[in-house]
């Protein structure tokens, strides 16, 4: 049984993919697999795939398309190793990425998810920004400190951080524990936009983090990982789906967004979620003195 499974769900990005395939294998960290879940590709995704050799490489392909959080669930369900990372096909994981992180879990027993900086790259593999784009929204170096500092962040931080205000976490950067993770449940089906935000909430109702201060994977970002399709109503209805699963948690009982909160958010008519999560800032802020 491999110490690590590392997922890559993918869709027509056999070009991508192969530089992602190339980066996990030149890991120093060796004990892991790969589980690729193909969702129906069109282009040479199977071929890309079947062109390595190594076993350590596991290739699922759907019959059909299914979706990008079934797609990410398949992959889940795959996984045999301790720990799970979960990656993405169009991104690069730099050589130490699984060393760092299995040793600080290994000797952090209440910890159950890892995850760490990133710099962002574009098509041509050029790095474009070496900051994360977490800093830029979370400017108030008290509450930053409190979940992006190198180290453990208590639950109780990145919960409320989770739910009024963003998503500081990326997702290819993200190591947790297999066993963690089934017990909180999978991807929210009922999520796209915000499936891993919604799962990250869920984990941090009962769970300890640790923001690893180091650049371990280079974030792509390019035209084909861009989602035009999303609009504030789905944004609205997605934020509104995870807060539901996590209203038992007592940080949040009080504080859900409500029908007339909704309504005013639509009335507005705002065109992204960060001028909605604005709304909500002055609601932490005791929570960070």
């Amino acid at each position: 049984m491999p110490k690590v499974s590392v997922i890559i769900p993918t869709y027509n990005r056999s070009g991508y993919l192969k530089k992602a395939i190339e980066s996990i294998l030149s890991q120093s960290f060796e004990d892991f697999e790969i589980l690729i879940t193909d969702n129906a590709s069109t282009d040479n995704t199977e071929e890309t795939v079947k062109n390595f050799t190594d076993k350590r490489i596991k290739y699922f392909r759907n019959q059909e398309n299914l979706g990008v959080v079934e797609n990410h669930n398949i992959a889940l369900r795959h996984c045999c190793g301790e720990y799970i990372h979960i990656f993405s096909d169009d991104d690069i994981m730099l050589p130490n990425c699984l060393s760092k992180k299995i040793e600080i879990i290994n000797n952090n027993d209440d910890i159950s998810l890892i995850h760490s900086d990133i710099s962002i790259i574009n098509s041509d593999d050029l790095i474009v920004n070496k900051e994360h784009w977490n800093r830029n929204r979370y400017k108030e170096k008290k509450i930053r400190d409190k979940i992006l500092r190198n180290g453990i962040t208590m639950k109780k931080y990145n919960f409320q951080s989770l739910f009024y205000m963003w998503n500081f976490i990326s997702m290819p950067t993200v190591l947790v524990k297999k066993s963690v993770l089934f017990e909180n449940g999978l991807f929210n089906q009922n999520t796209i936009y915000f499936c891993d935000w919604a799962l990250w909430l869920k984990l941090a109702k009962n769970h300890n983090f640790y923001y690893l201060d180091s650049k371990t994977v280079l974030y792509r970002i390019h035209p084909l990982n861009i989602i035009k399709e999303n609009t504030t109503q789905n944004e609205l209805t997605e934020l509104t789906i995870m807060k539901n699963e996590v209203t038992s948690n007592k940080y949040c009982t009080n504080y859900l967004i409500s029908k007339k909160q909704i309504e005013k958010f639509q009335n507005k008519k705002l065109t992204s979620l960060l001028e909605d999560i604005k709304y909500f800032l002055h609601l932490i802020t005791k929570y960070f003195e």
